[in-house]
C-alpha cells in the first residue's frame, strides 16, 4: 500500500514541465516562429494571387456560360457610381488614372440592352453616419438590408464607370479608341443561381482592399465601340478584372504577381 502511496506521489510531482523541459519548448518554438514569420507576406501574398487568378477565370466562365444558355449576358451587375454618376469613393484604385465614367448615348445605351443587360444595381456613396448594413463589398446599396436596393435602367445619359482605353488596352489588348463600360460583379446579378452560385470576395492584398473598407469584388469589361469610337450593335465582354489601391489588374497580372511572390 505504501509502495503504491509512492508511486502515486512521483506521478502527481512528474506531472508537470521541469524548468528545463520549459526551455526546451520555447527554444524551439522560437526557432519555428524564427522560420515562418518571413515567410507570413509572401504566403498572403500567393493566397491573394492564387485565388484572385482562379475567381477571374470562374467569372469569365459563369458569365460566358450564361450568355451560351440563356442568349444573353447576366444584368443587373453592381454600378461602381453613385447616382450622381461619380465613381464610389470606396472602389480601390479610384484614383490611379485607369478608372473613369463614361455617360452612355442612344446608341451604347442599346448595344447593352441588346447584349441582356438592361440594368445596374445602384450603389451608394459611403454614408457620412449611421451606415446601419452598409458594405463596401456585401452591402453596398444602401443602409438597410430590408429594403430592396434600387436598380438602374440602361439607357440614354445614365452614368457608368469606365475604364480608360489605355487601360484596356493593357489588360485585354482591347482598342485604345473605344468605349467601354465597367460593372461590379456583386451578389444581385442575374446569374446568381444560375450560372453563378454567389458572386466571389477578391481576397485582400493590403488593407487598404479589405471588404469593410473598400469594394472587393470583381468586374466585367463591356467594349461599347469599336476603336474609331462607332456604337456597336451588341455590347462585347472583353474580359474579367480585380481592383487593386493603386491599379486594375487581370488574371495575367495576378499570376505574374504570384510567381514574383514565389521568389521571396
Amino acid at each position: 500500500m505504501s509502495q503504491q502511496l509512492r508511486l502515486t506521489s512521483v506521478a502527481i510531482r512528474r506531472r508537470g514541465l521541469t524548468l528545463i523541459e520549459l526551455v526546451v519548448v520555447m527554444v524551439i518554438l522560437a526557432a519555428l516562429a524564427g522560420i515562418l514569420v518571413p515567410l507570413l507576406p509572401g504566403m498572403v501574398g500567393r493566397a491573394h494571387t492564387s485565388s484572385s487568378a482562379t475567381n477571374v477565370g470562374e467569372i469569365a466562365k459563369a458569365i460566358q456560360t450564361h450568355q451560351a444558355v440563356q442568349l444573353s449576358y447576366p444584368s443587373n451587375f453592381d454600378s461602381l457610381v453613385t447616382p450622381a454618376g461619380a465613381l464610389v469613393s470606396y472602389l480601390p484604385g479610384a484614383a490611379a488614372g485607369q478608372l473613369t465614367t463614361a455617360t452612355l448615348t442612344d446608341e451604347t445605351a442599346d448595344a447593352l440592352v441588346d447584349a441582356g443587360i438592361t440594368t445596374m444595381a445602384q450603389m451608394i456613396a459611403t454614408p457620412a453616419s449611421n451606415p446601419g448594413d452598409f458594405s463596401p463589398t456585401f452591402f453596398p446599396y444602401g443602409t438597410d438590408r430590408d429594403v430592396p436596393p434600387t436598380s438602374t435602367a440602361l439607357a440614354d445619359g445614365v452614368a457608368v464607370a469606365s475604364l480608360t482605353g489605355a487601360a484596356a488596352n493593357r489588360l485585354f489588348a482591347a482598342p485604345v479608341g473605344a468605349t467601354y463600360a465597367l460593372f461590379g460583379v456583386g451578389s444581385r446579378t442575374t446569374m446568381q443561381g444560375r450560372s453563378l452560385q454567389d458572386a466571389p470576395v477578391h481576397f485582400p492584398e493590403s488593407a487598404n482592399d479589405s471588404p469593410n473598407v473598400a469594394y472587393s469584388r470583381y468586374a466585367v469589361v463591356f467594349q461599347l465601340t469599336d476603336g474609331s469610337g462607332n456604337p456597336l450593335k451588341s455590347a462585347r465582354m472583353v474580359g474579367v478584372c480585380a481592383f487593386h489601391d493603386d491599379a486594375v489588374v487581370s488574371l495575367n497580372d495576378h499570376v505574374a504577381e504570384y510567381w514574383e511572390a514565389s521568389k521571396s
